[in-house]
C-alpha cells in the first residue's frame, strides 16, 4: 500500500557542498536528538512546496523558493516526505526555533558523525551526487577560493580548517612577516610547567564547557607567558575508568595500570591560536619523563562540535568513537554525573530522579578516541 505524502523538507544546500541539518531538542514531539532536515508536516490548503516553505522559515529564519527534489519514506512506507532542494548558494544567519537545539552543516564526508534519520540520510547522498554533477557541469561558475574548499575537504580536511587554509593561500601574498608571526605563539615567550590542582580547578570552572574538573588529578600542567603570573591554558591528567584504560592498554600494548587520561583541556579565548597544541605538546613531553606512564587516552566531544584537530595535529592516533549515550545537566549547562551515594555503596539515580533535582538531559552524543604513546 502507498501512503499519501504527509510532510515536507528541504535541503539546504550551501555554496561548498554542505547541507543545512538540525538536532531535534528534548521539546520536539518525536525523535528527539537525531538530526533532520527543515520540514514538518503539510497543513489543511497547503501544497507541498508550500509547506517546505513554511516549516523552513520556522525552524531556521531563512526564506525560501525550493525546487522539488523528489520523495522518501518512513516508518515502513506509513509517512511519505516530499522533498526539496534550494542551492547552492551563500546563506545568511540561521535561527532555530524550540523544536531544535543545534544546527551544523554536513557534507558526504562527515555523513557517519551525526544520528540521522534513515530516509534523510538517503536524500543527503541524493543531494551530493546532484551537488557534484552540477559542479562538472559548471565548472566556472564556482570561484577559485570555494574550489580550494572543496578540494580540501575531500583531502578530508573539516570545513572550517579548510576554509581557513583557502582564505590564507589567497591572502598570502597580502600579510607582511610580522602580521603572520604576532597570530601565532612564539616559544621563547611562552612555558608550560606544572601548577596546582586548585589552579586548574579553578580555570576549567571558567574557561571549560563543562563548567568545572574533578577533584582530583595526577598532573596538571599550566600554561604561561613571560612577564605574566596568571595562567593561560591548563591540561589534566589522571588515570581513566576501567573500562577506557583496558581499551588503551589493549591497542597500544600497554599495562592498564600505566594508562593516563587526558581530562580536560582549556586555554583563555586571547590567547594565540596554536597554544593549545603547544600546551598539549609540552605536556605530553613532560609525562614521557616520567617512567610511571606508557600511554594516554582522550576523548573530543561531537555533541560540542570538536572534531579533535588539536590531537590529529600533535600526532595522536585516531581510535574511533564512543557509543553515544544521554548526558545530564545543571540549570547552569555544567555537566552533572547521576551516580550518588557513599564510597562502596553508589548507584545511578533513575531519570525520574534526575528530573525532580532540576537536572536537564541532553541528546545522545559521541565522542572521537584518541590514543598515544609516552
Amino acid at each position: 500500500m502507498t501512503y499519501p505524502v504527509t510532510a515536507a523538507a528541504t535541503l539546504l544546500l550551501n555554496q561548498y557542498g554542505e547541507v543545512l541539518i538540525l538536532r531535534r531538542g528534548h521539546l520536539a514531539p518525536w525523535m528527539a536528538g537525531f538530526w533532520n532536515l527543515p520540514g514538518g508536516t503539510i497543513e489543511y490548503g497547503e501544497t507541498w512546496r508550500e509547506a517546505a516553505m513554511r516549516e523552513t522559515y520556522e525552524e531556521t529564519g531563512l526564506r525560501v523558493k525550493p525546487k522539488p527534489f523528489g520523495q522518501g519514506e518512513y516508518k515502513r512506507g506509513r509517512w511519505r516526505v516530499a522533498f526539496f532542494l534550494e542551492g547552492p548558494r551563500k546563506w545568511g544567519r540561521v535561527k532555530l526555533n524550540y523544536e531544535n537545539d543545534a544546527y551544523d552543516w554536513v557534507s558526504r564526508r562527515t555523513l557517519d558523525d551525526f544520528l540521522l534519520i534513515p530516509t534523510v540520510r538517503q536524500a543527503l547522498l541524493a543531494a551530493f551526487d546532484a551537488f557534484d554533477k552540477q559542479a562538472r557541469r559548471n565548472p566556472k561558475k564556482r570561484d577559485k577560493v570555494g574550489n580550494k574548499i572543496r578540494l580540501l575537504m575531500r583531502e578530508g580536511y573539516p570545513h572550517k580548517q579548510a576554509v581557513a587554509i583557502a582564505l590564507s593561500m589567497r591572502d598570502r601574498a597580502k600579510l607582511n612577516r610580522s602580521e603572520s608571526q604576532r597570530l601565532k605563539l612564539r616559544k621563547g615567550e611562552w612555558s608550560v610547567r606544572p601548577v596546582a590542582h586548585k589552579v586548574a580547578k579553578q580555570f576549567m570552572r571558567k574557561h571549560h564547557y563543562a563548567g568545572g574538573a574533578g577533584n582530583t588529578s595526577v598532573l596538571a600542567m599550566g600554561l604561561f607567558q613571560k612577564g605574566n603570573p596568571e595562567v593561560q591554558g591548563v591540561a589534566i591528567w589522571l588515570p581513566p575508568m576501567g573500562p577506557a584504560a583496558r581499551y588503551a592498554a589493549r591497542e597500544l600494548d600497554v599495562p592498564a595500570d600505566e594508562v593516563l587520561a587526558l581530562s580536560r583541556l582549556a586555554i583563555a579565548p586571547d590567547v594565540p591560536s596554536n597554544a593549545a597544541s603547544f600546551l598539549l605538546g609540552r605536556s605530553v613531553r613532560h609525562l614521557r619523563r616520567d617512567p610511571r606512564w606508557s600511554g594516554a587516552i582522550t576523548w573530543a566531544d561531537a555533541g560540542k562540535g570538536h572534531r579533535g584537530q588539536i590531537y590529529k595535529a600533535t600526532n595522536w592516533i585516531p581510535a574511533g568513537k564512543t557509543k553515544p549515550r544521554r548526558l545530564w545537566v545543571d540549570k547552569k549547562g555544567r555537566l552533572v554525573s547521576p551516580r550518588t551515594g557513599p564510597s562502596g555503596n553508589r548507584r545511578n539515580l533513575r531519570k525520574a530522579e534526575m528530573l525532580e533535582r532540576g537536572y536537564r538531559q541532553l541528546p545522545p552524543s559521541f565522542k572521537y578516541r584518541f590514543l598515544t604513546r609516552l
